[in-house]
């Protein structure tokens, strides 16, 4: 349907929900965003420790 066959209370609630779907849209990528940098932290975090240990038995054997 084009939007000149909207009434202007139709295309006005067609925006207001185009823009309720961008911000909430745009609230999940960005929690997904943090989600994920929190997930890369810690697996950098674990990964550094468990290299490090592994290093520490390293040069203890030597």
């Amino acid at each position: 349907m084009k939007d000149a066959k909207l009434s202007t209370t139709h295309q006005e609630m067609i925006r207001e929900l185009e823009m309720q779907i961008d911000d909430y849209l745009s609230e999940q990528m960005m929690l997904m965003s943090e989600n994920l940098k929190s997930w890369l932290r810690a697996e950098v975090t674990q990964n550094v420790s468990e290299d490090e240990a592994g290093t520490d038995k390293e040069s203890k054997k030597s």
